[in-house]
């Protein structure tokens, strides 16, 4: 708790040098919580771009300090007393669906990253997500939920989500026990609706899968096989190697062809977010919209 104290004498001291405060695993609790929100209260930090008195935070870690859901709400305040606040890290904790109802509508108007992965969130707190993170009006471009209890039921609420959502560009969510069902709910959605979200992880396989893959949020120097999604014959990676593909094409700017008019000035900037290593890509976005590169030439 003396990381807390000191943090909380420097927002009451009105520091604006506390932007980025990183209190993993202190075990602080939703006491600990509570106090730094109270802290937040205090703060009387002001700058150019916001007069107002507000906390000076931009970036918090508070992951594996078992914090319940009332220190989900107190997360809240410190969102709603700090405006610069921009990253939240609050994986393995208690926060529950309860808890995700607190948070989510502060976090879905300021925040770019939001990690709240193992925090016993199932299908009902699913729905909170579905609406309010990942509602049209959320700002919110990394959203993690590894590691909860989401099951196909909420796999597939958090595919309504993203019918709508336009700023979300990617979303883990791991170790959540989705299989085929949940799966194609993601899949169908990524092939007719959401044509921004660009990174989406589902790490799990089946029993008698042959590839080892490595997320791309996983930075361990282990090396390990990789192969491909289209390697394996099992039904899950090839569910995901559809997924991949619609990806791929949201990161080479799927969002721009809604408009078939596409101005010939922007195909070279659209198809340079293209992977060399697979041009099939490429050429089913030229062969299928034949797109006037050079303009003048038909």
């Amino acid at each position: 708790m003396d990381n807390v104290a000191k943090a909380c004498s420097q927002l009451e001291q009105s520091d604006a040098r506390l932007t980025l405060l990183n209190l993993n695993c202190e075990f602080i609790g939703t006491p600990g919580v509570q106090k730094l929100a109270k802290s937040c209260h205090k703060c009387q930090v002001t700058s150019r771009e916001i007069p107002i008195p507000h906390s000076p935070l931009a970036g918090l870690w508070l992951e594996a300090n078992d914090v319940y859901p009332r220190g989900a709400e107190a997360v809240s305040q410190i969102l709603q007393c700090s405006p610069e606040l921009k990253y939240l890290y609050v994986s393995n904790n208690n926060f529950g669906n309860s808890g995700v109802a607190h948070l989510a509508h502060a976090a879905s108007r300021q925040l770019d990253v939001c990690h709240i992965g193992d925090n016993k969130i199932d299908h009902i707190g699913a729905r909170v997500i579905a609406d309010v993170l990942l509602g049209e009006a959320s700002v919110v471009r990394t959203l993690v939920l590894d590691g909860n209890n989401l099951g196909n039921e909420g796999a597939t609420i958090i595919a309504e989500g993203l019918r709508k959502n336009k700023n979300l560009a990617k979303l883990d969510l791991r170790n959540n026990r989705i299989d085929k069902a949940g799966m194609l709910a993601l899949l169908q959605v990524l092939k007719n609706d959401n044509m921004t979200l660009q990174y989406l992880m589902l790490q799990e396989t089946d029993e008698g899968c042959s590839r080892h893959a490595q997320s791309p949020l996983d930075k361990s120097p282990r090396p390990r096989k990789q192969s491909n999604f289209d390697d394996c014959t099992c039904e899950r990676c090839q569910i995901l190697f559809q997924m991949d593909y619609f990806l791929a094409m949201n990161r080479a700017g799927r969002h721009s062809l809604a408009d078939v008019m596409v101005p010939a000035n922007l195909w070279p900037r659209i198809l340079s977010n293209v992977s060399h290593s697979d041009p099939s890509l490429r050429y089913a976005m030229l062969s299928f919209y034949k797109p006037n590169i050079v303009p003048g030439h038909p």
